[in-house]
């Protein structure tokens, strides 16, 4: 088994208040993007994932954290992972 970081994106629908205006917004449906680890079978196929929410946090020296960044800009170039429907790669209908 190995993993790689990767992008991910999912269909989210939320309610939050804000500041400027205190009754509940609705956001519905909207399409977010984060940095997932992704798993592998022994095959090479997408196992599973862990989505962090602070992925790009607390490592015990700089040079780990100049790895880990340069295995996220490596993410950049692969293909985007629905999570929504995982293991699938997500294809970008408006452009």
């Amino acid at each position: 088994m190995s993993w790689n970081y990767r992008i991910g994106t999912h269909v989210f629908s939320y309610k939050k208040a804000f500041v400027s205006n205190p009754k509940l917004a609705e956001m519905k449906d909207q399409r977010l993007f984060s940095i997932i680890e992704v798993y592998y079978d022994k095959n090479g196929k997408p196992d599973g994932y862990i989505d962090k929410k602070n992925t790009l946090s607390n490592w015990e020296d700089l040079s780990d954290l100049i790895g880990t960044v340069d295995l996220v800009k490596l993410a950049l170039s692969k293909p985007i992972i629905d999570i929504d429907n995982f293991p699938n790669e997500w294809k970008d209908e408006d452009n």
